[in-house]
């Protein structure tokens, strides 16, 4: 999969290439409030695979793992462009919102769908986690 994309200014540029380690929706309520609606949706890249051109700032939060999480935004705009959790070392998570070619994203699951607000619930055909879902070990 290469994928391509830009903040609303088109300051910063985000280009990918390899297969996602996963798409999903996320609807925790730092998702929520960050993006302004009920959800972010991301696709998730191996780090090396993804290059970031243009300024950026970032904000440091801890996620509901105790571990930080990093989003960064245009600081022109304000578009979010990439999420990256210390619970998930080297993994870009850029949000789909800013790609190009939106056919190309395929949300495999939900997580957090106990934070959905009623207004914007999960897709039933999609996988839902409560909270986020823990990985092997």
């Amino acid at each position: 999969m290469n994928v391509s994309g830009n903040c609303l200014c088109g300051a910063v540029k985000v280009a990918a290439q390899g297969e996602p380690l996963f798409m999903g929706k996320c609807y925790c309520t730092d998702c929520q409030r960050g993006s302004g609606g009920g959800h972010s949706t991301v696709v998730a890249l191996p780090e090396p695979a993804v290059s970031i051109s243009g300024p950026l700032t970032k904000y440091v939060s801890k996620g509901d793992s105790g571990y930080d999480v990093t989003r960064a935004f245009c600081p022109t705009c304000g578009a979010r462009v990439y999420a990256a959790a210390a619970a998930m070392p080297g993994v870009t998570m850029v949000q789909a919102g800013i790609l190009n070619d939106a056919e190309t994203i395929v949300p495999g699951m939900s997580i957090f769908a106990a934070s959905a607000a009623h207004w914007d619930q999960p897709p039933a055909h999609l996988p839902s986690f409560p909270r986020m879902p823990q990985g092997p070990g």
